[in-house]
């Protein structure tokens, strides 16, 4: 039983002091020097041999992992604090880093496509590269389909001052949003953004009233800035991607290793299976009393769920849970709570949102996100705790064995939602408070099939549109509102068009369509959880080794391997559906139950 966690996280065994580390300092400098140091040499080594590319790999994979780490670091600096000055400057010289490490991969590219088929098959059958066979001839075949390496050194370079620099912008215009709420005391509270999109989901639906229109205009007074933001970012990757000769979803399905037959037998069989999503929010519309439905009702709890509770508290609930799945990721939890790698604190000044990023030097993770005492906040740092574990079953794998794409990423952490949502429902202390539980873990389900759904349109639509040039911050939130009414059936009275702007999803700089591979990720991982389930605890061993392969398959292959399912047929995706949404027949049921006694 855990006492009195601290709700801080500990980044001094990282780089002490901070953005002020001079640790810090030294290893952005000594990896300046490195990196330039690698281009040099192997701008020499035109013909390697294999000793020579092994040598060459070993050295740009602890190069990757010292990289990251101080990516992941940066990261967490700014999220703590987001008038950290400093931190922010920072950034600036890891993205010529980036432009560095990026060089490298090319300068890697280009070695990779000077051997003949013959001279490539031969090294990867070496006891040295037969390990990283999967991702090497994935890089193979990738680089092929790249500009010139000195045209893709270029666009390197240009990126940090271009297009990243426009994405580390939007960090800058979400630490503007400040909001004044009144509390229901008379009080008034001056929210950050992250804070704010909290108390979005607050209880007291008269707060929501009050907090919607204040999100709206605090991200409407920032629209035009958004908008050239956006269009900047996009237009650099659009541009990028013609003279590529790439289809603007060519690098985000590669990226997660999907194909896009997946992707759309997806949408297709969620498209199909809405209609009992909407019946399920016209009765939630019902039980909260409300004359109309609006986006803040969306997630907002029904009455109460009975699991206000203390950080402390919610991370012993997490660990009993765990213990009951895997022994393996419950040990791992205990240490990552113990050890103070959980930032939950909350504060002003806190980025928004919730992550969890590896230190792969150290073999560490750390999560952040801000805790509130509710069962949703409860399932984040659960939803966290999965990617932490997932980071540690890759962590003794060679660096090139451990890039996973997203829809792989979100293997462990929808796991664990789901193992701590079903647990919560079945301590209910009664019927009031398991249809609150029910409702929040339908709306799991509803916020893949739904929200995410809108994000897909809107971003899918974006880039059509963004083609024949920059599109006003009037265009887009109506480019948005479109979206929302489509993927959403309508269902709403009150929309949020400016969506765009105030989902950080849409703004950066490292994976293009960041959002589908979270639907992705819940629907799987339900699959495996449906197998876990039916297996037992035993199962735990083949789920690890799960996880450990999701560097180096794609997804439909690591499903035939391990849940004997095809993803380019609807069955899949149609039984995993099922299963997400089967909890609405008790909460109609129920729901209709005290509706009657309320009368």
């Amino acid at each position: 039983m855990l006492k009195d966690l601290n709700p801080v996280w500990d980044l001094e065994p990282i780089f002490p002091g901070g953005s002020d580390s001079p640790q810090l300092a030294a290893e952005l400098d000594a990896l300046n020097a490195e990196f330039t140091a690698v281009i040099a040499k192997m701008n020499q080594s035109k013909e390697p041999n294999e000793a020579v590319w092994a040598e060459r790999f070993q050295e740009i994979q602890t190069l990757a992992h010292r990289f990251i780490q101080v990516a992941a670091f940066l990261e967490f600096l700014n999220a703590a604090d987001t008038t950290d000055v400093k931190a922010q400057m920072l950034f600036g010289r890891f993205f010529s880093l980036s432009g560095q490490f990026e060089q490298v991969l090319t300068l890697v590219n280009q070695l990779i496509l000077a051997e003949t088929d013959e001279q490539w098959q031969a090294l990867l059958l070496t006891p040295t590269f037969q390990p990283y066979r999967f991702v090497l001839d994935e890089m193979r075949r990738q680089a092929a389909d790249k500009l010139p390496p000195e045209q893709e050194n270029l666009i390197s370079k240009l990126a940090s001052d271009g297009y990243k620099a426009w994405g580390s912008m939007y960090e800058r215009l979400v630490a503007r949003v400040k909001i004044t709420l009144t509390e229901n005391d008379g009080s008034t509270t001056q929210l950050s953004a992250g804070q704010a999109y909290n108390r979005l989901n607050d209880p007291d639906r008269s707060l929501r009233e009050q907090l919607m229109p204040k999100w709206e205009a605090a991200w409407q007074d920032l629209a035009d800035l958004g908008a050239q933001e956006l269009n900047s970012m996009m237009g650099f990757r659009l541009n990028l991607y013609e003279a590529r000769g790439w289809d603007y979803m060519k690098e985000p399905l590669e990226i997660n290793r999907i194909s896009k037959a997946t992707v759309d037998m997806m949408w297709q069989t969620i498209s199909e299976n809405k209609t009992k999503l909407v019946a399920y929010y016209k009765r939630k519309q019902q039980l909260m009393g409300a004359d109309r439905l609006c986006w803040h009702d969306f997630y907002a709890p029904i009455g109460a769920d009975g699991q206000k509770a203390t950080y402390t508290e919610a991370a012993n609930f997490i660990l009993e849970q765990f213990q009951g799945f895997s022994p393996k990721l419950a040990a791992f939890a205990e240490k990552a709570f113990l050890n103070r790698w959980v930032e939950v604190e909350n504060r002003a000044g806190k980025g928004a949102g919730a992550f969890c990023s590896s230190l792969p030097i150290m073999k560490e993770s750390r999560i952040f996100s801000t805790y509130s005492g509710n069962l949703e906040h409860a399932t984040t740092i659960a939803h966290e705790l999965g990617h932490a574990f997932h980071n540690e079953a890759m962590k003794d794998l060679p660096a090139l064995n451990q890039n996973v794409g997203m829809c792989l990423a979100e293997t462990a952490s929808n796991l664990n939602e789901l193992v701590v949502a079903e647990a919560a429902i079945r301590h209910a202390k009664n019927e009031e408070e398991k249809l609150a539980l029910l409702a929040a873990k339908i709306e799991q389900a509803a916020s893949e099939m739904l929200n995410i759904h809108c994000r897909y349109l809107f971003e899918d639509n974006f880039c059509q549109a963004r083609k024949k040039g920059p599109l006003s911050a009037a265009e887009l939130n109506q480019m948005m509102l479109n979206a929302q009414k489509t993927a959403y059936e309508n269902m709403l009275d009150v929309w949020h068009p400016t969506f765009w702007l105030s989902k950080g999803h849409f703004h950066g700089t490292s994976v293009p369509f960041y959002n589908f591979p979270y639907t992705f990720g819940f629907f799987f991982a339900t699959g495996i959880y449906a197998k876990a389930k039916q297996v037992g605890v035993s199962f735990e061993d083949t789920y690890i080794e799960l996880l450990q392969h999701t560097g180096v398959m794609t997804v439909e292959q690591l499903a035939m391997q391990y849940l004997q399912a095809d993803l380019t047929q609807k069955e899949f995706w149609q039984t995993a559906i099922d299963l997400s949404l089967s909890d609405i027949d008790e909460f109609m049921a129920l729901s209709e139950k005290i509706l009657a006694a309320r009368k």
